[in-house]
């Protein structure tokens, strides 16, 4: 997860609330533009991933992967399942290395 562009994120999110926060002229409510909802919705996504990976701060396990693997294959995603074993050099769930739990783990959940 690139910190600097979660950073930059978050200081675009507060330029928008004091541009929002400053008195306007009119009392009409401003619309935001293509790049502030894209940066908005950027941020919602960073928020949401640091949330997840603070809620699954301890180390993923054999079952946990076994799980994951197995919820792609249950909903049709069994070529990203071959994907990502081969992407760890693996041929089976239970021969991924437990140094790479973690990045095998990452790959699960960006396939879902």
């Amino acid at each position: 997860m690139d910190q600097s562009l979660i950073a930059q994120k978050f200081r675009e999110l507060a330029d928008l609330f004091e541009e929002q926060a400053a008195p306007k002229s009119s009392k009409s409510k401003p619309v935001p533009t293509d790049q502030e909802k894209q940066t908005l919705i950027a941020i919602d996504k960073a928020v949401s991933k640091i949330i997840l990976a603070a809620d699954n701060d301890a180390a993923p396990t054999l079952d946990d992967l076994r799980q994951g693997m197995a919820e792609l294959i249950g909903s049709g995603k069994r070529d990203k399942v071959i994907a990502i074993l081969a992407k760890l050099g693996v041929k089976k769930v239970s021969e991924i290395d437990e140094e790479l739990f973690p990045n095998a783990m990452e790959l699960i959940d960006g396939a879902r």
